[in-house]
């Protein structure tokens, strides 16, 4: 069973990574985490340290969202022509992960696109099914 890691959330984190609990958490800090929430690096680290990281799932946008090039969230992305190909290129499978180049790698962290397939894996929440 594949599980929730550090490095799983780390590249999403400077861009205002959402997660979602089930329930509020309370930690060892006295610090306290809600339902739905911001994360940041100091909760993350947190999470990490009295291992609860598995109680947070992010919010992410799934890669599928932009498999057509004309998709209502690809034109809600700021960037320009070539990392949108990139991004429909990947979705669409015809492009590896390790070609992409860092430009778009960076649109889709920014963006909190799920590349690394957490959504499949169960691992995070797709932002359309909380809408």
């Amino acid at each position: 069973m594949k599980t929730l890691k550090i490095e799983h959330l780390a590249c999403y984190l400077p861009y205002g990574l959402k997660g979602y609990s089930n329930k509020a958490i309370k930690l060892k800090t006295g610090g306290f985490i809600p339902k739905e929430h911001t994360l940041s690096i100091t909760n993350v680290g947190d999470l990490y340290a009295e291992n609860k990281l598995h109680l947070i799932k992010p919010i992410l946008r799934p890669l599928s969202d932009y498999n057509d090039i004309n998709s209502k969230a690809m034109m809600e992305l700021n960037c320009d022509l070539t990392d949108q190909m990139n991004i429909c290129e990947l979705a669409q499978k015809t492009m590896s992960l390790h070609k992409i180049p860092y430009s778009t790698i960076c649109v889709m962290n920014e963006n909190h696109i799920d590349y690394h397939n957490l959504i499949e894996d169960g691992l995070a929440v797709d932002i359309n099914t909380l809408k």
